[in-house]
């Protein structure tokens, strides 16, 4: 989808107003091979694809600034003959190979790695790409395995497990020169010269997870449980330890940082459930139970010298974060057949849900 092809809705009151070019689209495009075939007939299949992505946007009304890596200039000075924009790449591959072992055992590994640069993500009307930041992830990588097995015509065993691993980090812009102190202008709400903060971060995530269930036409019962583990780790660190703001080019207030990192811990995510169904005639019941055990912790941590803080050097012991938390969860559900046909119901349902925990957001919507 090139630029050209793109309409806008940039009106004289607009341009009145100081907006002298609007979004447009500077590249967009995205490719997506994918095959698969036996590998061994009737026993071993496998499906692979792989995608390159790209989605570029100039940012409505930013230019490039003319004093970039200029240590004596402490302005934004727009070079109206560059446009600012954002760029999203994202080159991705993944596996599947499934196995028919036996003919009541199947099993299947999937692997899958992809990398995001979001380079940079952030700039804008009020901040200049030199202050912007590079969300770069080097690696989101998943290792699954699953088996499945169908005991008879009415048992059935389906295990799986999985480890994740990622790194998500905010970075300067290549070329960002040494020094530069991070600047924000309070007449215009412009930030320039260099970001305020970066950062390095990694995490890690094992998943198990196992459910047999038993099965009949008019009866359906399953058990399972499931637990994740993992950590998430983040280093906070700045090219200069201090920034300013100024109010017509004249500083009014400093602000200055000592940063440094921290590591979390999911020592559980546990959960384990029953359910059955039953029919009988015109009426259907769902019941269930749900628990729920979560448990986190930090381990020993340091946080050393930096600039401002030379000597700095403290020592965290290890110590339990949230849990442990144990929980139990009701389920009940009733469909009422009226006529018979199964074209009109009575439905009725009242469930419990716990919310998801975790030591940072981030990490526990994986």
């Amino acid at each position: 989808a090139p630029g050209a092809w793109q309409a806008d809705n940039l009106t004289d009151e607009l341009q009145a107003r100081g907006l002298t070019e609007p979004n447009k689209i500077k590249a967009n495009w995205d490719i997506n091979p994918a095959f698969g075939g036996p590998i061994m007939r009737d026993r071993i299949w496998f499906f692979g694809a792989a995608r390159y992505n790209v989605a570029s946007d100039y940012v409505a009304g930013l230019y490039w600034n003319k004093n970039v890596n200029n240590p004596n200039a402490w302005t934004y000075e727009p070079d109206t003959t560059r446009r600012v924009f954002n760029e999203q790449k994202q080159p991705d591959t993944q596996l599947r190979v499934s196995w028919q072992a036996t003919p009541r055992n199947k099993v299947g590994g999937t692997y899958y790695n992809t990398s995001y640069c979001f380079c940079p993500t952030d700039a804008s009307a009020t901040l200049s790409w030199e202050a912007g930041q590079r969300a770069e992830y080097p690696f989101q990588r998943l290792i699954a395995g699953d088996w499945t097995a169908p005991l008879s015509s009415r048992l059935l065993l389906d295990v799986s497990g999985q480890v994740y691993k990622s790194e998500s980090n905010r970075s300067p812009w290549d070329d960002l020169a040494d020094g530069m102190i991070p600047v924000q202008e309070q007449n215009t709400g412009m930030r320039y010269r260099a970001a305020e903060v970066y950062r390095i971060q990694d995490q890690s995530v094992y998943t198990l997870r196992g459910t047999f269930s038993y099965v009949t036409g008019a009866h359906a019962f399953r058990i399972g449980v499931s637990n994740r583990s993992g950590n998430l780790g983040q280093l906070e660190y700045d090219k200069v330890p201090v920034s300013y703001r100024l109010r017509g080019g004249i500083p009014n207030r400093i602000t200055q940082r000592a940063l440094g990192s921290w590591r979390a811990n999911v020592d559980a995510d546990l959960g384990a459930f029953a359910q059955d169904r039953w029919t009988r005639n015109k009426l259907t019941l769902t019941y269930g139970l749900r628990y729920d055990y979560f448990s986190s912790s930090y381990p020993e941590q340091q946080i050393g010298p930096t600039t401002l803080a030379p000597n700095r050097n403290i020592t965290f012991p290890a110590q339990p974060g949230l849990g442990a938390l144990h929980d139990l969860s009701p389920r009940f559900g009733a469909v009422y057949d009226l006529t018979g046909d199964g074209k009109t119901a009575l439905k009725a349902s009242i469930n419990r849900y716990v919310l998801a925990m975790g030591p940072d957001v981030s990490f526990i919507q994986l």
